[in-house]
């Protein structure tokens, strides 16, 4: 593509190259139509960048020190085992280079044409692209916004990647401060604090809310915050908040149970909420609808009110997952070369790298009985699977919600080792509906961690003999 004043076309144009923007423009590409994709930043979006895979890469080099650490019950000698901190970040910079040159690779074989830079809209059919090679203008049929979402700052208090620290900056540290202050309760402040606690470092968590994490089941943050407070980590549920600069750093008040406390620390990382990127692309030069925080009002075939956009990923909505985004982009495709979009999804895996993992999906136990719904639970502890007490990993327990009536399965929920992994059987036996007997009389390999969903089912229905049940 030559870059200059010649207008190029293209069929579809996708801003973000996010799982939600990469991902449309692939199957996009292996369904006929001609795709620009454009970004500002390498290929991967946040999670490759910035979330989920730098954390992982991180949070794999800290626990394999942890692991070592607590083994000497088991007969290992590692006296003196530590992280090279220098090495452990040149180690995440390598996994996130490996994968964003994969996705580059699959984006060329395709066929899609990518373009670094920042695009801007100047009407429902042409946009400006302005990147290091200059600037270019291109005429879209079809355009998909997929720029996501970043990290709401505290008022008055902006981001400077020094002091005051968004989750995304966080990981990114030079050094492990020695006193941090985390404000926020969701995901992201959540994950920080652990992939911290996880290197050593003992953070202070503010929240606000009646509890951290509020959307998996009340149940799974027990062990959770059990650990934390192992570790040395401090959580607070605080009605009200207030952050002052000092000349030598940053001080908290919070109200707690009634009380005024206060933290003083040289590191914040601040994590109340996101705000869409779509700020400067021109989108008031058509016909796409914003919320207050800037994100694309859209339906669930992902249109927006002007007929020739769409939107996927964070951008609409801003607490979407990489799954879900992998999804819409998928979906969407087709819908752009006119087949019809895939069937709403039941189940979504929420994942959370806590110590132990938190895995989600389906209703929680509080939110069957708000919508009614008369159910059945069954819970396993991992202190009786066999493959979790030979790792010495036996914190935790797996938990099931089942219709009464009928025993259809309606939520799992994991709390403890491999949680992320074991979770995937749970969300597809709520996605085809599969019963507590399903998979109670499905042969599971032993001794395995995944047992444990057995196990809960059979529990459920008063079946299990690995666990003395309750009268």
């Amino acid at each position: 593509m030559v870059v200059g004043d010649i207008e190029v076309g293209t069929d579809v144009l996708i801003a973000g190259a996010g799982p939600a923007g990469y991902t449309a423009a692939i199957r996009c590409a292996r369904l006929g139509l001609d795709v620009t994709l454009i970004d500002r930043n390498e290929l991967g979006g946040v999670c490759l960048h910035k979330g989920c895979i730098p954390v992982k890469a991180l949070l794999h080099v800290f626990r394999l020190v942890e692991d070592c650490r607590r083994a000497a019950d088991m007969g290992v000698k590692a006296d003196g085992v530590a992280v090279d901190l220098k090495k452990a970040y040149e180690w995440k910079d390598a996994v996130v280079k490996r994968l964003e040159h994969g996705i580059r690779e699959l984006c060329q074989a395709s066929g899609v044409q990518v373009m670094e830079g920042s695009c801007s809209f100047l009407s429902s059919s042409k946009a400006v692209v302005s990147g290091p090679s200059g600037t270019q203008r291109v005429t879209f049929r079809r355009a998909v916004i997929a720029t996501g979402a970043r990290h709401k700052p505290l008022p008055g208090l902006p981001f400077d990647g020094k002091s005051v620290l968004s989750p995304d900056d966080a990981i990114y540290l030079d050094r492990l401060p020695d006193d941090v202050v985390i404000l926020g309760g969701g995901y992201a402040a959540i994950t920080i604090g652990a992939l911290m606690a996880a290197g050593g470092m003992k953070p202070t968590i503010i929240h606000k809310g009646e509890r951290m994490l509020s959307f998996v089941d009340r149940d799974l943050i027990r062990p959770v915050i059990k650990k934390f407070g192992e570790k040395g980590v401090k959580v607070f549920q605080a009605s009200s908040w207030s952050v002052e600069r000092m000349d030598d750093g940053l001080r908290v008040e919070f109200e707690h149970d009634g009380v005024k406390e206060q933290a003083e620390t040289k590191t914040l990382v601040v994590a109340i909420g996101m705000l869409a990127n779509t700020d400067g692309m021109g989108l008031e030069n058509t016909g796409v609808r914003l919320d207050g925080d800037g994100f694309v009002m859209a339906d669930e075939n992902f249109r927006t009110d002007d007929p020739a956009f769409y939107a996927i990923g964070d951008v609409k909505c801003g607490h979407c997952n990489a799954s879900i985004a992998f999804w819409e982009g998928m979906s969407l495709a087709g819908i752009l070369a006119g087949r019809p979009g895939w069937p709403g999804y039941m189940a979504v895996p929420q994942t959370i790298s806590t110590d132990p993992e938190i895995a989600s999906a389906g209703y929680t136990e509080e939110k069957a009985k708000e919508a009614g719904i008369e159910a059945i639970v069954g819970r396993f502890p991992f202190t009786a699977n066999g493959k979790a007490v030979s790792m010495g990993k036996a914190e935790g327990f797996v938990k099931v919600i089942a219709e009464k009536g009928t025993h259809r399965i309606l939520g799992v929920h994991v709390v403890g080792p491999g949680a992320f992994d074991i979770l995937q059987e749970g969300v597809l036996a709520i996605e085809m509906g599969a019963r507590l007997e399903d998979i109670m009389l499905t042969l599971h390999p032993h001794p395995t961690l995944c047992e444990a969903v057995k196990e809960a089912c059979a529990a459920a229905l008063r079946e299990s003999t690995s666990i003395i049940e309750k009268s």
